[in-house]
């Protein structure tokens, strides 16, 4: 288990690294960011949480996936309007009506967050990508392995601050719209946190 979480730790913390080193010298040089290790490195972690079978509560969610019917004429009945699972459970239903087994429903939900949290830290850990990715992957990355609705919650939510930061405040609204379709709770005061009492303004009008 020790080398298995060294690698977990070592693989990542070396493409980060590099992928910082070339980010600055192609931003120089080419006004853009270099993608051959920053890509391997999203997929490293999206693919070993996606191929898990077992970790808190995986079992459960591949039995309630297992126990979901496909198929168009089932999809509105494995959905529960008014749910606070209801944009989960539409993702489900879909993925199952496309005729995906419980790996790849698993798979996808890692690799998914993983693709939105590295976005983020990337874009916004300006001085040192190295040091937010390797705290991610010591400290939040294992979230990704327990937490499926919550981490869809989280990357959406993710979304939405960016868009915020970049004054964006159509995708904002969007953003949260689809945040409050997951379990989260308490969305209306996350929202008020979030923004400025001028913005909030604009924002609930757009909701």
């Amino acid at each position: 288990k020790m080398v298995k979480f060294a690698t977990l730790l070592i693989i990542p913390a070396l493409l980060a690294k590099v992928s910082q080193d070339r980010d600055n010298a192609y931003m120089q040089q080419r006004n853009r960011k270099e993608l051959l290790f920053y890509i391997p490195l999203v997929l490293f972690l999206g693919v070993f949480a996606g191929i898990r079978t077992d970790y808190n509560d995986t079992i459960v969610y591949i039995d309630t996936y297992n126990l979901t019917t496909s198929g168009l004429a089932d999809l509105f009945q494995n959905i529960s309007i008014g749910s606070d699972y209801f944009g989960y459970l539409v993702f489900k239903s879909f993925v199952k009506t496309m005729g995906f087994d419980s790996q790849i429903y698993i798979f996808f939900c890692a690799l998914v967050p993983c693709i939105v949290y590295l976005w983020f830290i990337r874009k916004h850990a300006r001085k040192s990508f190295f040091l937010a990715a390797y705290l991610f992957v010591v400290c939040g990355y294992t979230f990704i392995w327990a937490a499926i609705k919550q981490c869809f919650a989280i990357s959406l939510l993710l979304v939405a601050v960016d868009a915020l930061i970049e004054k964006k405040y159509i995708k904002v609204a969007i953003a949260f719209f689809a945040y409050n379709c997951l379990p989260q709770g308490n969305h209306i005061q996350s929202l008020q946190k979030l923004l400025s009492k001028t913005l909030q303004k604009r924002i609930f009008f757009l909701l």
